[in-house]
C-alpha cells in the first residue's frame, strides 16, 4: 500500500470512529429551491469573477515579460532557420532547429508553470475569502442551525466550509457555472418525469 492510500484509510477509519464517539449533532438544511440554488451560485460566481481578475492581474505582472521574451526568441529562431534553409547550411539549419525545440519546450513549461501557479493562487485567493466569512455551505444550514451544534463540530465544520469554499472559488467561475447547469437540467427532468406520471395516475 502507498502512503496515498494509507492515509486516506486513516481519514477514513478517523471520520468514522469520530462519529460514532462523540456523535455529532445532524445539520438542518434550508428547504433547497431553485431560488435558493442559482441566488447562491451566482453569489460564488461573482466572487469568482473577482478572484479571476485578481489573478490575471498578478500573473500578468509577474509572467507577462518572461514569456513575451520565450515568444519572441521563437519567432528570431524561426526566421534564422528559415534563412538557413534558403542558404543551404545544413550544419547550422541543425543547430538552430534544436535551440528552437529547446524554447519551445521551455514555452510548453512556462505554461505549466503558469498554470500550477494560477491554481495556488487562486486556491490561496479562495481560502483568505472565506477565512474572513464568505462560505458555500453555512448559507444553506436553518437559522440557529450552528447554535446547537457542540464546540469540536463546530470547528469542524468551519474548517470544511472554509476548504471547500476556497477549493469552489479556485476552480474557477466555468466550473460553478457547469454546476448550476447540471442542477438545472437535473431538475427539469425531475419536473418532467412528475408531469409524465400524473396522467398515468389519474
Amino acid at each position: 500500500m502507498n502512503t496515498k492510500t494509507i492515509l486516506a484509510a486513516v481519514v477514513l477509519v478517523g471520520s468514522l470512529l469520530g462519529a460514532g464517539y462523540f456523535a455529532p449533532a445532524a445539520l438542518n438544511f434550508v428547504d433547497i429551491t431553485w431560488e435558493v440554488v442559482f441566488s447562491h451560485l451566482g453569489m460564488v460566481v461573482l466572487l469568482t469573477l473577482f478572484v479571476e481578475r485578481a489573478q490575471e492581474v498578478i500573473l500578468t505582472t509577474w509572467r507577462a515579460q518572461s514569456s513575451e521574451a520565450c515568444e519572441l526568441a521563437i519567432l528570431e529562431a524561426e526566421r534564422h532557420l528559415a534563412n538557413a534553409k534558403k542558404d543551404v547550411e545544413p550544419e547550422k539549419a541543425v543547430a538552430i532547429a534544436e535551440r528552437l525545440s529547446q524554447l519551445r519546450a521551455q514555452k510548453l513549461n512556462h505554461k505549466a508553470r503558469t498554470r500550477t501557479l494560477a491554481l495556488r493562487l487562486g486556491l490561496a485567493m479562495g481560502l483568505l475569502v472565506s477565512v474572513v466569512g464568505v462560505r458555500v455551505l453555512a448559507p444553506l444550514l436553518e437559522e440557529g442551525s450552528l447554535l446547537a451544534l457542540l464546540p469540536y463540530q463546530l470547528t469542524a465544520f468551519n474548517a470544511v466550509d472554509i476548504l471547500l469554499t476556497g477549493s469552489v472559488i479556485a476552480g474557477g467561475s466555468d466550473g460553478v457555472h457547469k454546476l448550476a447547469e447540471f442542477y438545472r437540467v437535473f431538475m427539469e427532468n425531475q419536473s418532467k418525469r412528475q408531469v409524465e406520471r400524473v396522467p398515468a395516475e389519474l
